[in-house]
């Protein structure tokens, strides 16, 4: 170390500026916010530029979005915040109706049902694109790391692939099982999925699911008519 010398120093080449291929809108507040960090990395990498928004506070979606993200977290606790506020609700119906994807996990899943019910009764009528109630219940539910199969072809994935995924939650969908699943899980069939909607229970890290990034990426081009 004595004999060291100076280094010289060098200038680090800025970041390549690219313009996104796609346009996602992530729920990220008091109610919605577990995800994984690495996700919105990776979708970065895959050409996304991230738009952040609350479902509890904002009053409309960011614009130009190709998808919606809703992530995990405890929408139970802030259900009549989210029930009220309804120019979101509405925004968000309005973004499905008119050809836009949005893929929810856990909290997500509860907030585009029908309806909430608490652990105390109250019902909360919610966006109404899953079908049926979610209801708390006083235990976990289904806890703990899963191996899936996806069940259907989706704009994320493709039927028979393999997945890996981590789920944690209190609630219950009283519609599991009664419409087209995500995923299956032995004898269990979980999650709703219809053309450009995909919501679950379960968590995923899109690093261990390889492909799934590419799958949406051309789906969204395609629909844009944007070459690949």
């Amino acid at each position: 170390a004595q004999g060291s010398f100076p280094v010289p120093s060098q200038d680090t080449p800025a970041p390549l500026q690219r313009k996104p291929l796609f346009r996602v809108g992530v729920a990220r507040d008091e109610a919605f916010s577990f995800y994984y960090e690495d996700n919105f990395d990776l979708l970065e990498q895959a050409g996304a530029a991230l738009y952040f928004f609350s479902p509890l506070t904002d009053l409309a979606l960011p614009k130009d979005l190709d998808l919606l993200y809703f992530g995990g977290g405890f929408p139970e606790l802030y259900a009549q915040r989210l029930a009220g506020n309804h120019p979101m609700l509405e925004a968000v119906r309005e973004f499905y109706s008119e050809g836009g994807r949005i893929y929810a996990e856990c909290g997500g899943l509860m907030f585009l049902a029908e309806y909430f019910c608490d652990d105390e009764g109250h019902e909360f009528a919610l966006a109404g694109l899953v079908p049926g109630k979610i209801r708390m219940t006083k235990r976990l539910q289904n806890f703990g790391y899963k191996e899936l199969e996806v069940a259907a072809d989706t704009f994320l994935f493709f039927k028979g692939q393999k997945l890996r995924s981590h789920e944690f939650h209190h609630s219950v969908w009283d519609s599991e099982g009664q419409h087209a699943p995500v995923y299956k899980m032995g004898e269990r069939a979980e999650g709703f999925a219809a053309e450009r909607l995909i919501a679950s229970y379960q968590h995923l890290h899109f690093g261990a699911a390889p492909g799934i990034l590419e799958n949406l990426k051309n789906h969204l081009l395609l629909k844009r008519k944007i070459p690949v």
